[in-house]
């Protein structure tokens, strides 16, 4: 997320200083965070920075100058996000004795998340609270949870289990956690149900995230996953599904990524690419991806095949790669993976020539959308895909 900061006594301008001066006396020159006084406090931007940014003062806070860096370079960890949930619960009017990492079973091999007791037409339930600091799951990532609940279901009787996170799932995974019955906690959920207690909490990044959350049904992003899986798979929906993947990747990665170039080809004419984003990125993950991995153009090259592409797909696109010109990076999204000549070609590519292909397929395109929904950085499904290709080598 990223936030406006001012720097320690620098104000942009009477407009901002006044500001401050107002919000110290509102909140008597306390810390909206941690509550300390007497020191230097800063006028801190709460709400993202974007279309719905403004400048009046529900848009900002005082904060100490630390908790104003640590708002600045929120990067949440889970036992955070497990005593921001144990917080919301302790101030429900619904929910009673939350505890976190509470030893199941022997005590020894297994411990929660959280534990609460929700007060239902005058019982209680015991509710187990697995809690995942993801803004998207891949399916495997999916099943991994639901085998994990279901092992602390078998060791202690729950009432009732959920699966908490500070994003969105596909409609497939929501079916997986609904036919398993793990409630389904999502950004969506937690905002609408929670929203007094979230209002009551310090400020922090979780606290903003869900805060500032709306509903997104009618956004860019929405469109596309709806367009995604309308897009008819075959020879009839080949050049629609080219266009919306070119569209999916300039409407999460423009910038940084400069403007696409559309079906370029090479001198010889030989090798057309069909789609290319010059990688000039001076920081963050495009610019990793360009020092480690000699990208300098993203190559995407989309399959609209109803069935597994084969080896001839990968060995194409390892055509377009040469140091010397497009770089050694590829992205081939298909509509349902590789098959297993595929994914060995893949393989061999990199072992040999340090050629990088990676694999995407439309349940990926759909995490990044959701990702960028839930105020999150859609290119971790990207690192996730490769992190779990180097780590099967």
């Amino acid at each position: 997320m990223d936030f406006d900061r001012s720097e320690p006594g620098v104000f942009k301008g009477t407009r901002s200083a006044t500001l401050r001066r107002a919000l110290l006396e509102k909140y008597d020159h306390t810390c909206q965070s941690c509550g300390l006084k007497d020191v230097p406090l800063e006028l801190a931007r709460i709400t993202c920075v974007g279309d719905d940014a403004t400048d009046e003062g529900d848009d900002y806070t005082i904060l100490c100058p630390n908790c104003h860096r640590k708002l600045d370079s929120f990067q949440p960890r889970e036992m955070e996000l497990n005593v921001f949930f144990r917080d919301l619960l302790e101030r429900s009017p619904h929910y009673d004795h939350t505890s976190i990492e509470q030893p199941l079973g022997d005590g020894r091999s297994y411990r929660s998340d959280l534990i609460s007791f929700r007060k239902v037409s005058g019982r209680e339930e015991r509710v187990l609270i697995e809690s995942k600091n993801r803004s998207f799951f891949r399916l495997h990532q999916i099943e991994d949870a639901i085998e994990q609940i279901n092992k602390y279901r078998s060791l202690e009787k729950f009432d009732a289990a959920a699966l908490a996170f500070p994003g969105r799932i596909l409609p497939s995974s929501r079916e997986l956690l609904e036919s398993a019955e793990i409630e389904i906690w999502d950004i969506d959920y937690i905002a609408t149900q929670f929203s007094d207690e979230i209002k009551q909490l310090p400020v922090s990044g979780f606290q903003q995230l869900f805060s500032r959350f709306r509903s997104s049904e009618s956004s860019k992003s929405d469109l596309l996953l709806q367009k995604l899986s309308s897009c008819p798979v075959g020879h009839g929906g080949w050049i629609e599904y080219q266009r919306l993947v070119r569209d999916v990747f300039e409407f999460l990665f423009t910038p940084p990524l400069s403007q696409h170039i559309w079906e370029s080809a090479d001198l010889e004419k030989k090798n057309r690419r069909d789609i290319i984003f010059p990688n000039y990125a001076s920081e963050g993950f495009w610019k990793f991806l360009r020092d480690s991995y000699n990208a300098d153009f993203i190559i995407i090259d989309p399959k609209n095949y109803k069935n597994k592409i084969k080896k001839n797909h990968a060995l194409q696109i390892a055509n377009y790669l040469k140091p010397h010109g497009a770089g050694m990076f590829a992205i081939i999204v298909s509509r349902n993976g590789g098959d297993a000549g595929c994914l060995a070609t893949i393989r061999e590519q990199w072992t040999a020539y340090r050629k990088l292909i990676i694999l995407l397929t439309d349940d990926d395109l759909k995490a990044m959308l959701l990702a960028s929904e839930s105020d999150r950085n859609p290119e971790d499904v990207i690192g996730e895909v490769i992190q779990e290709f180097r780590l099967s080598m």
